[in-house]
């Protein structure tokens, strides 16, 4: 029988993925796939105001999803993995309807 994950290594994913299940935080991650960007370009690529910005990067920090660099302010994705999550389905120019 399995020993049950640990409630922190829970908490952990939960937050990872919570990280993925919102429109905004995705289009932020998808922003930020290739390059770090300041506030200003972020805003700009997804349409949201400053302070869903900051919420969702909130989020996505808390979720291990981003990190924030200190020079230049500047945010960009941890690894090759999550930018490659990131862009799941980008090379598709549409999804399947089911």
């Amino acid at each position: 029988m399995r020993t049950p994950p640990a409630p922190d290594l829970l908490e952990a994913k939960a937050k990872l993925f919570r990280g993925f299940s919102d429109r905004s935080r995705l289009s932020l991650l998808e922003a930020l796939r290739e390059e770090p960007r300041r506030v200003s370009e972020r805003m700009a690529l997804t349409g949201l105001t400053q302070p869903n910005v900051s919420h969702h990067l909130a989020c996505l920090r808390d979720g291990g999803l981003v990190q924030a660099e200190r020079v230049g302010q500047m945010l960009a994705l941890i690894d090759d993995l999550l930018a490659a999550v990131a862009a799941c389905g980008h090379d598709r120019e549409e999804f399947p309807s089911s």
